[in-house]
């Protein structure tokens, strides 16, 4: 059980606009974020829903007792909390551990909460924990690592725009 979560909603901003404004590059198969309900330089917590893919969908990468798709969204956090307060583009490069509990369920709401371990212009390392409203854990990464940098938003608006 998960029970330091923080359900409060003081910054509620849709999902769909971190996909919008390049906060978050990620295509259809992996935007699940719904919506962010806070944010403060200690932690972030966001209510996630990761689509529903068919087998084709899926690809190389099918979903089994562990769902790449909805790690991913997890891991889509960090990222916001990165942007939000260092205005910077980022990206995951590594964690220390990975603890998979339970599946969740096709379409089924569920929270992430991030909480911050320590932080600086060019490096992020939090826990990420995905639970339900109860705080029952479906996945908790610990020491994630993630690295931030002024010339990935340069990257990721070439991207949006189709400039490689």
């Amino acid at each position: 059980m998960y029970t330091d979560f923080d359900l409060s909603e003081t910054f509620v901003v849709p999902g769909s606009e971190y996909y919008q404004n390049r906060t978050l590059f990620h295509g259809p198969t992996f935007q699940g974020i719904e919506k962010t309900l806070n944010i403060s330089m200690e932690r972030l917590t966001l209510l996630c829903r990761a689509p529903n893919l068919t087998p084709q969908q899926q690809g190389q990468f099918p979903i089994q007792t562990f769902n790449p798709y909805k790690t991913d969204v997890q891991f889509q956090g960090t990222l916001i909390w990165a942007r939000h307060y260092y205005h910077f583009g980022s990206m995951p490069m590594g964690a220390a551990l990975i603890e998979h509990f339970r599946a969740i369920a096709p379409d089924t709401p569920f929270y992430v909460s991030i909480e911050v371990q320590s932080h600086s212009a060019s490096k992020l390392v939090a826990r990420v924990i995905s639970h339900d409203a109860e705080g029952r854990v479906y996945l908790r990464v610990t020491g994630t690592d993630i690295i931030l940098s002024k010339r990935l938003n340069q990257l990721f608006e070439q991207a949006r725009v189709g400039v490689a």
